[in-house]
């Protein structure tokens, strides 16, 4: 759930890029403030990694300017180059332009690992070829960190229900034997099989997924 921002406290702002659009989050206390998701242009693709993540950071300063402007900002990248882009000696035409731009704001750049900078990276990501559809209209790949991050939590609660539940009993033994998870019988809702139908699917891939569930 956003909250609503507070003008008398400093302001965190975690940016992210890939090779398809950048993404944002601002937050207050650890809690999302706004959020914000950009497609790259064709000629955008083509910049340097560093470009790229920079051009994160100035987007989404530019559209929050107006929040950050007279308070202090922490921007977290996982471009650890970028940590020293104010006192860097030689900047091209379009990295000095986005400075300029954004030197009226308090920025302080800091280093966020990329498997802690989870939500830009989701935000970033969008659209990615090869990727599975979530709520909404966003795509995910299970390849993304972001992703097999929440699979691995969502794996760990399953887990400790092994020894409780016969359904994941029978899938686990089945797996174990390299069998389709719908060759068991399911003690809650029995196997499905045949055609579901253009709009029943996505059930019938979820069923038979060795890491999902019902």
């Amino acid at each position: 759930m956003l909250v609503l921002p507070d003008f008398g406290k400093p302001f965190d702002l975690a940016c992210d890029a890939s090779l398809v659009a950048t993404g944002a989050e601002l937050s207050q206390d650890g809690r999302p403030v706004a959020f914000h998701s950009k497609k790259l242009s064709p000629a955008e693709t083509r910049y340097h990694v560093g470009d790229r993540e920079l051009l994160a950071i100035f987007q989404a300063c530019m559209k929050w300017r107006s929040y950050l402007h007279g308070n202090h900002c922490k921007v977290y990248t996982d471009h650890e180059p970028l940590i020293y882009v104010y006192t860097k000696p030689h900047l091209n035409a379009r990295q000095a332009r986005w400075l300029e731009r954004m030197a009226e704001l308090d920025l302080e750049i800091l280093y966020r690992p990329g498997e802690k900078n989870v939500v830009a990276d989701v935000l970033s990501r969008y659209g990615v070829e090869g990727t599975f559809e979530t709520r909404g209209s966003a795509r995910f790949s299970l390849g993304d960190s972001s992703v097999r991050r929440v699979v691995y939590e969502w794996l760990s609660v399953v887990a400790k229900h092994l020894d409780v539940d016969a359904c994941v009993k029978g899938a686990v033994e089945a797996l174990s034997r390299q069998l389709p998870i719908a060759s068991f019988p399911c003690s809650k809702c029995g196997a499905i099989h045949g055609d579901l139908g253009k709009h029943a699917r996505s059930l019938h891939t979820i069923h038979n997924c060795g890491v999902c569930g019902h």
